[in-house]
């Protein structure tokens, strides 16, 4: 134990001090209280908490019971404690510091028994938490993955409707997530426009969906008209397959 928590009692030089000495009855009913008050929430068989103490053998302090009485009432105008009477006895509890500091336990290093159920008390609690995380965690994982996914299948949609030759769907919704992970929807669509313009209804002048995306052909400066077109895809909408185009 250290020196801190040691037991002892620490009479305050103080203005309320001096003013109960000035109630020598009410000071030595304070100083037996101080004395016996319990100094930490250790287990203890009457129920004590910190700070309070059985009182009622005022006669072993030299008081009457008509001085006692007085005593507690002056002690409960000085503000110092209160007092509870209860069928085991009259219970004090300190509620001020200024005249007695009784040294509260507060102590670090409890026993064996005491740091071995805090332990255990600290690491399941440690484990459910741990465990509570870990679902939230998953929950929002699950949550976050399903509303990428949603909303890459919604891009993926705008990108199809676009892209005039429709082909492999699956393969080109897989390509077209990868993309995602270097450029964006918007470039890719402001690419498809331009890409569109040159091309006819010539399947062969056309890449597959996948196969553009895969190329990053949306980073291509131009495109080269095709010459053998005759046909403007702005004429007509493609979005079935690849109905309306000639294959080679």
């Amino acid at each position: 134990m250290s020196d801190k928590n040691k037991p002892f009692l620490m009479l305050m030089r103080s203005k309320e001090a001096e003013e109960l000495m000035k109630k020598p009855d009410a000071f030595m009913l304070l100083t037996q209280i101080s004395m016996r008050a319990k100094r930490n929430d250790d287990f203890c068989v009457s129920n004590l908490k910190t700070g309070e103490a059985f009182i009622g053998d005022f006669k072993n302090i030299g008081l009457t019971e008509r001085r006692y009485r007085t005593a507690k009432s002056d002690i409960q105008k000085f503000g110092l404690a209160s007092f509870k009477a209860t069928n085991r006895g009259t219970i004090a509890k300190l509620t001020d510091s200024r005249v007695y500091n009784i040294n509260e336990d507060e102590s670090d290093e409890p026993s064996d028994r005491q740091a071995t159920s805090q332990a255990t008390g600290k690491r399941q609690a440690g484990d459910e938490q741990a465990t509570t995380n870990k679902k939230l965690n998953n929950i929002k994982k699950t949550k976050k993955n399903k509303e990428i996914e949603e909303l890459e299948l919604s891009q993926f949609e705008t990108f199809w409707i676009a892209y005039a030759y429709k082909k492999s769907k699956p393969t080109a919704l897989k390509s077209f997530s990868k993309a995602l992970e270097v450029t964006s929807l918007e470039v890719i669509l402001a690419a498809v426009t331009k890409y569109t313009k040159t091309r006819g209804k010539v399947s062969k002048y056309w890449k597959h969906p996948a196969t553009w995306l895969n190329q990053g052909c949306w980073d291509d400066d131009d495109y080269k008209s095709n010459n053998n077109s005759n046909h403007n895809l702005e004429d007509k909408n493609y979005d079935n397959g690849t109905e309306g185009f000639i294959v080679d």
